[in-house]
């Protein structure tokens, strides 16, 4: 609702919010899978993502003509916009727990995420989130 609406000071961000009266409901669509491998002293998983996020909605910070940060009350102004969006990863995890020490174990977990915003009309890349 706050992105519909807003026309004002935020105190908790700092910053002027503009709301669009236009702007439609987010859809995702997401797709995951994973594998994980167990064996008596080693776990391991991997498992890789994709989400589609139809019509997502964003701030967009505003610029003077100049190019310099716009101001209203004195905190910098952002307006909600809204581009369909991407994102893709993948999160692993790897688990030693070496013969005789098996309440001993080294863990180690990570990820990565790849974003982009894509232009509602073209279907192309405009820049990585």
């Amino acid at each position: 609702m706050s992105e519909l609406a807003a026309n004002g000071a935020h105190e908790g961000t700092n910053r002027y919010e503009i709301g669009e009266r236009d702007l439609k409901s987010e859809i995702s669509t997401a797709v995951d899978a994973g594998i994980e491998i167990t064996t008596n002293h080693i776990d391991i998983s991997i498992a890789p993502y994709f989400n589609h996020i139809s019509n997502y909605i964003f701030y967009n910070r505003l610029l003077t003509g100049s190019g310099a940060d716009s101001l209203i009350d004195g905190v910098p102004a952002f307006k909600f916009n809204q581009q369909s969006a991407r994102l893709m990863g993948i999160e692993a995890r790897f688990d030693v727990h070496p013969h005789p020490l098996d309440w001993l174990h080294f863990e180690n977990t990570f990820s990565f995420v790849r974003g982009n915003l894509f232009s509602l009309s073209t279907g192309h890349t405009i820049y990585p989130l």
